[in-house]
């Protein structure tokens, strides 16, 4: 099959069709190809490319009621200088969609963001809480 020789081998069909119109040879329509490489099980990846990935679906989070679910996100934001940025953290409770903590940074660190999450708590007076359970997601 032509489809299996070296120099068509990496290719799909909707390439080897008109590279062999180029070279004055017709054998098949490109859908003829197709059908017949799918009865051949060969409809696979064909080119030099990395194979597609599955991939799952993200977790998704409920909250039923404020505060027990917050997700955060740093933001670049730039400035006049090229290449120099400024860095907003923002956490946001997903139920009430409410900002609970944002601050602009001129560095992004782990610890800025700790920082972030102190304050955020304690605004929010869930430090002293003993029913403390809620999730923090990453965006």
């Amino acid at each position: 099959m032509t489809c299996n020789e070296d120099e068509y081998a990496n290719l799909p069909p909707s390439q080897i069709v008109p590279i062999l119109a180029d070279k004055g040879i017709y054998i098949a329509s490109e859908s003829s190809f197709y059908r017949v490489l799918h009865k051949a099980e060969q409809v696979t990846h064909r080119g030099r490319a990395k194979e597609r990935k599955n991939t799952s679906k993200p977790t998704s989070y409920i909250a039923e009621k404020a505060n027990q679910v917050w997700t955060w996100d740093i933001s670049y934001m730039p400035t006049p200088i090229v290449g120099q940025f400024y860095y907003l953290y923002m956490i946001e409770d997903i139920y009430s969609r409410k900002i609970v903590g944002a601050e602009v940074y001129e560095q992004e660190s782990g610890e800025d963001a700790a920082t972030l999450l102190e304050r955020s708590l304690l605004k929010e007076k869930m430090m002293y809480n003993s029913m403390f359970k809620f999730l923090i997601l990453r965006r």
